[in-house]
């Protein structure tokens, strides 16, 4: 992800609570009705969990046997591709590597999923809105990218001028489905 500074300050404000409410003072007396101003959030817009305008073509599937999880010396003097602070290590087991080119077209997204398996998205044209249960809905152009957990909600809308293309590659434990489809949106 580009910036994880907002997303562990997202985190930390979800598991927290958020700010505290204002301690209600008994010197000062509420505010008159007609004193009171009233505010007014910009709504977050809601989309269906349905697929529009998505299509998905896969590139490359291929199984993977990792033997020492990412993180751990190999004792073969293999190195890890997937070592990264950000994305925990994935346990030693079989898992199913695969390459997606998807385009989304104008006014276009896919359906409310989440994913087996971590996943890792290249925005290669276009502009997408990316609405998760990971982070605040977040915007991504064209050279930016961003990676989504196992089990997290997720859904990619198209918010340019013209159709966006994307490169997916993600790792799949063997057997486990590459995406679930959700009935709400996250």
């Amino acid at each position: 992800m580009r910036q994880i500074g907002p997303v562990i300050l997202a985190l930390v404000l979800v598991t927290c609570g958020g700010a505290p409410p204002p301690a209600a003072s008994s010197a000062t007396p509420p505010a008159s009705p007609s004193a009171t101003v009233a505010s007014v959030a910009t709504p977050t817009p809601t989309y269906a969990p349905s697929a529009e305008g998505f299509n998905s073509k896969l590139l490359v599937e291929k199984p993977r046997n990792y033997k020492t999880p990412a993180g751990q010396r190999a004792t073969d003097g293999a190195r890890f591709a997937y070592a990264t602070p950000d994305i925990p290590p994935l346990a030693a087991g079989r898992y199913t590597e695969s390459l997606r080119f998807v385009v989304i077209q104008t006014g276009g997204r896919s359906a409310a999923h989440l994913h087996s398996g971590v996943e890792a998205v290249l925005v290669l044209e276009g502009r997408v809105l990316v609405r998760s249960g990971l982070f605040a809905p977040t915007f991504f152009a064209a050279g930016e990218g961003f990676y989504m957990l196992p089990k997290i909600p997720v859904q990619v809308v198209n918010v340019g001028n013209a159709a966006a293309r994307t490169l997916v590659y993600s790792i799949t434990p063997e057997g486990a489905p590459f995406s679930i489809e959700l009935e709400q949106s996250p």
